[in-house]
């Protein structure tokens, strides 16, 4: 939260968790960071309010189906990723990917920080700069108009989301195929960067609920479940 650190990232990664530990951290971080900040930790509770960084990334792995975990507070704030099992024929292999320096120096230049940058790599990789993110326009549109608020801000986190959802090379992070990384990125853009940070003042129209369910249609399944989480 330093001023310092403000253009740096910073990533938190679990060895290893227990459900006990999931739900007594985790589930309860998340259900403060509603608010942006957090007023207590297991074991601790701060005097002032915590503003939690934007610049912190916690990352995790289950080695459960997650079908058999749900958490109303944790789920809506995680971006999960379906995984399959890498297994590498030899030691050799495995070495090799490890030292690949370049690869990590790749990684790191792909990360786009501001709109202007997100434009510029989303004109690259998907060729209609239109098409990709209008989804997101028609979202902030709508809620700009319903909650007279100005939206310009989520739409550009939306965007930057979405431009860092490509390598620096133009592969999709999410699928190989171009038009379902776009679709499954849109998902995770509109509910995370649209939808979480406007979640009360929707909860609390109808009007609001539907206009965005026709919207999302059942193309952004995510948002549609998070939309529907947070209406009931």
């Amino acid at each position: 939260g330093l001023f310092q650190n403000q253009d740096r990232m910073f990533i938190a990664m679990m060895a290893k968790i227990s459900p006990g530990e999931l739900l007594e951290y985790f589930s309860e971080t998340a259900f403060q960071l509603k608010h942006g900040q957090l007023m207590r930790l297991p074991g601790s509770h701060f005097s002032d309010p915590v503003t939690y960084p934007k610049n912190l990334s916690i990352i995790g792995t289950m080695d459960k189906p997650i079908s058999t975990w749900v958490d109303s507070d944790l789920l809506p704030q995680t971006t999960i990723l379906p995984c399959s099992p890498i297994n590498f024929s030899s030691s050799q292999i495995l070495k090799e990917s490890l030292n690949q320096l370049s690869l990590q120096k790749t990684l790191l230049k792909s990360f786009i920080r501001t709109p202007q940058q997100a434009f510029k790599k989303l004109l690259m990789v998907t060729n209609n700069l239109s098409h990709a993110v209008l989804p997101l326009l028609q979202v902030t549109r709508i809620l700009r108009k319903e909650l007279s608020l100005d939206a310009g801000n989520f739409l550009g986190e939306g965007v930057i989301y979405l431009a860092n959802s490509w390598s620096h090379s133009g592969n999709g992070l999410f699928s190989k195929d171009p038009q379902k990384n776009l679709l499954f990125a849109l998902d995770l853009a509109i509910s995370q960067s649209l939808f979480l940070p406007c979640s009360s003042k929707i909860s609390h129209s109808e009007n609001l609920q539907k206009k965005l369910y026709k919207i999302l249609g059942n193309k952004f399944p995510n948002s549609s479940a998070y939309l529907y989480q947070i209406s009931k």
